[in-house]
This record gives C-alpha cells, sequence and structure tokens, in this order.
C-alpha cells in the first residue's frame, strides 16, 4: 500500500502509536480524515484480531468522510479484504476488522464483542457530536474498551475546534495536563498542515468571519462555541451616532407576539452604495399589552409616518384580545401600514444566518448597526447560544436569552423580509 503524507500527519500516526489517549486539533480540509482512515488500515493489517471502531457524529457523516478512503486503501490488499457495505464493516483476512458507528446511536457502541477485541477508536470531528452528550459518550461507552489493558486500546480524537466547550475541549486539555500521563495533544492550523494552500487560506481570510477564520482555519478554541450570532462585534454593529427618527421619515418595524408580550424594534432602513442598512433605532416590549393599543401607541407616537411591519407569519391567525373578533393582521391591516409577512416563518437558522449576514456581510460591511440604548437586542444579540438537544440547528436555547427572545425574533423577522431573495446558503463547512 503507497501513500503520501504529509508531514503533520505522519507526526500524527506517531502520536498514536507512542500515546493510549491522543487529541488532534486541526484545521479544516487538511487531509485528517485521510490520515484517520490510514491509521485504521494500518492498524488493522499489521496484527490479527484487532478491531477498529471509527466514530463520528452521525452516521451519515461517518460514511461520507471515511467510507470511500477505507476501500481505496484496501483495494489491492492481497489477501483482499471483504467489504459489507449495508452493514459498514471491513473484514481482513487476519481477522481484523473495522466498524463505522454513529455517536448519535450509543447503544450500537455498547458490548461489541467477538474474537477482534476493540484496540483502536477513532473519533471523528468530535467537537461536533451532540451538546451534552460527547461526555456520556466517551466515559461511559468509550472509555472502558480503552481501559482493555490485553487488547492495549488506543483511542484518537481528531477534529477542527469548537469553542471551549464539551469533551473534546477537555480531551486536548487533559493532554496538555502533566498530571495526566496517559493524555496527549497536538494541533495544526491549516497553515501548518498545508504550506502548499497558503494563497487559499489567506483568500478565506478575507471572506469568513474572524470567529470562523481562528476555528476552522487556525484551529483555535474561540469562545464558547455555542455563539449564535458570531458577527456580532459590539464595537463595531453598535453605533451612539444613530439619531432618532425624524419628521416624516419612513420607519420599519420588526415585531414579534407571543401570548400577551408584544416586543418591536424601530428601524430605518437606507441604502449605501448598492447595500440596504438598518439602524435600530429604539426598541419597545411591553408598553401596550394588546393590540389594539400597540397599534393606537404606533400611531400617536410615529403620527403622520409611513409604516411598515414585518411581523410574526403566525399573526394571521392570532387574535388580539377576547372580544375583538379579529385577527392581528387584519388589525394591521385596518391601521393602514404596509405588512411584509410570508405564508410561515423561516427555519430559525436560515434567519439566523440572514442576521448574521447583516452584521457582517462576505465583503466585511456592517449593514446592521443598533444603538446602544436598546438593551434587549443588545443581549439577544450576546447571549443567544444554541440548544443542548439540537440536532439539526434549528433551535435556540431558552433560558439563557428568553429574557431577551421577543426582541430576538423582531430582529430576525425583520432581517428575514429584507434579504436578499434568495434561499440563505447555511454554511456547515467550506471547500475551495
Amino acid at each position: 500500500m503507497k501513500v503520501s503524507l504529509y508531514p503533520f500527519q505522519r507526526q500524527i500516526l506517531k502520536a498514536v502509536n507512542d500515546h493510549k489517549f491522543t487529541t488532534i486539533v486541526v484545521g479544516r480540509r487538511c487531509g485528517k480524515s485521510y490520515v484517520g482512515a490510514l491509521a485504521a488500515v494500518l492498524h488493522c493489517v499489521k496484527k490479527e484480531y484487532r478491531r477498529v471502531l471509527i466514530v463520528a457524529p452521525t452516521g451519515e457523516m461517518a460514511v461520507q468522510t471515511y467510507w470511500d478512503q477505507l476501500q481505496d486503501f484496501c483495494r489491492g490488499l492481497n489477501p483482499p479484504a471483504i467489504v459489507k457495505q449495508q452493514e459498514k464493516n471491513i473484514e481482513f483476512s487476519n481477522g481484523s476488522v473495522i466498524n463505522l458507528r454513529s455517536a448519535d446511536k450509543p447503544d450500537r457502541l455498547r458490548g461489541i464483542s467477538g474474537r477482534a477485541a476493540v484496540s483502536l477508536i477513532i473519533s471523528d470531528e468530535t467537537a461536533f457530536y451532540r451538546p451534552g452528550s460527547g461526555e456520556s459518550l466517551f466515559y461511559d461507552v468509550l472509555l472502558p474498551y480503552s481501559l482493555n489493558e490485553i487488547a492495549d486500546c488506543r483511542f484518537m480524537a481528531i477534529s477542527t475546534p469548537l469553542g471551549q466547550q464539551g469533551i473534546f475541549f477537555e480531551l486536548y486539555n487533559k493532554g496538555l495536563d502533566e498530571n495526566e500521563p496517559m493524555y496527549h495533544s497536538v494541533k495544526f492550523s491549516a497553515y501548518d498542515a498545508r504550506p502548499d494552500m497558503h494563497k487559499a487560506f489567506d483568500a478565506l481570510k478575507s471572506t469568513l468571519p474572524k470567529k470562523r477564520f481562528e476555528s476552522e482555519v487556525m484551529a483555535s478554541f474561540i469562545g464558547s462555541g455555542s455563539e449564535v450570532f458570531h458577527n456580532f462585534e459590539p464595537s463595531l454593529n453598535l453605533d451612539h451616532t444613530i439619531k432618532g427618527i425624524e419628521k416624516d421619515e419612513p420607519i420599519i418595524i420588526g415585531f414579534d407576539q407571543n401570548y400577551g408580550i408584544n416586543a418591536c424594534i424601530i428601524t430605518r432602513i437606507k441604502t449605501t452604495g448598492g447595500r440596504l442598512q438598518i439602524e435600530v433605532v429604539e426598541e419597545i416590549q411591553d408598553k401596550w399589552k394588546d393590540i389594539p393599543q400597540f397599534v393606537s401607541g404606533i400611531n400617536e407616537r410615529y403620527k403622520d409616518h409611513n409604516i411598515t411591519i414585518c411581523p410574526d407569519a403566525t399573526i394571521k391567525a392570532n387574535s388580539a384580545t377576547a372580544g375583538v373578533g379579529k385577527t392581528t393582521l387584519n388589525q394591521f391591516k385596518e391601521a393602514g401600514w404596509n405588512i411584509k409577512i410570508d405564508s410561515k416563518n423561516p427555519l430559525i437558522i436560515d434567519s439566523i444566518q440572514v442576521v448574521n449576514n447583516f452584521l457582517l456581510d462576505p465583503l466585511g460591511n456592517r449593514n446592521l448597526r443598533i444603538h446602544p440604548s436598546c438593551k434587549m437586542s443588545i443581549g439577544a444579540l450576546t447571549t443567544t447560544s444554541w440548544d443542548s438537544n439540537f440536532a439539526d440547528g434549528n433551535k435556540i436555547k431558552k433560558g439563557t436569552y428568553d429574557k431577551h427572545a421577543h426582541m430576538l425574533d423582531s430582529i430576525r423577522y425583520l432581517c428575514w423580509q429584507y434579504r436578499q431573495r434568495s434561499r440563505p446558503t447555511v454554511l456547515r463547512g467550506w471547500n475551495f
């Protein structure tokens, strides 16, 4: 089996061979899954009756990342390996086995038995295991295999970092602790790993958000890893020079209604250099207890202004107050307001991506600016985190941002209506 390796890949193979628990932090698109697949195959062909578990955040990720590469390495082996497509297992002539498994199905990882004992565990993209489950998976399921002295099982966690949280960050710090002799950690930025691609990484520096570049290219553990609005930079998105609404100036309102709570942001939107820019002038919550009072209050406050409102799509069915007999939508229409509304609310992850693009677009422009007096809006952008049980990136954590939840929704609905009218790209990775 002839392979060509970069120096960092050789260092990884040596580290796994020399240490019981090895944590490898690497920037994206550098070839970490390539060396992981190679480590698995080499481990199996060198000695009989070995078993490698390759564990990824989901079964689909395990297959997409490793399956083809494993088969490529196994081609030409004599005697040939048996590839079981349905089970996603590879069986070698010497009795060794490679199994692909999913971290979100831990029961399939328990109690694996047979003559081939688990002797190497490769935990891929460990930082991206479902929040809260990585610790349980490691300590309750994977660690017992690693403590099998007969099999001399080794553990290798390899991932791009995702903030200072979770089992991957914990394992990395163990590897730096002199009091944890069984643990070892190495880190390679994309620049360290692939000096042949420096120009590509330089190009990414000008297009990726700063925190994302630090995490995915420089392999740095930046922040909590849970930040939803990663493009929000207080020193650049807050602007005390934003003026109040002037006489006869049109206003655009982002609005959220929920269980008697009416929250809104009052904004002006202007065009500069072909770009829409949103200025949040003020925020209002709980000032008016129902929709008739809200409509009356806004009309009195902004008399003779052209008013456009971007509300929660559910207002089509909501009645404002018992006895009114009209939906919130109809009351807004009767007020003479312009209404920008879709048939249903956008996915949370899509609307958040739109807000992030207003906070900082790919060209470095900050097109959403907020007056510092809007404390709830600022709180929403700085404290919102992903739900610990989210599997698809579509839930945000209540509790940390609940105090500001309705103002956050007001921001999302308004930005969504003024987005570029193509479905936002949800960036889960990048290619070049």
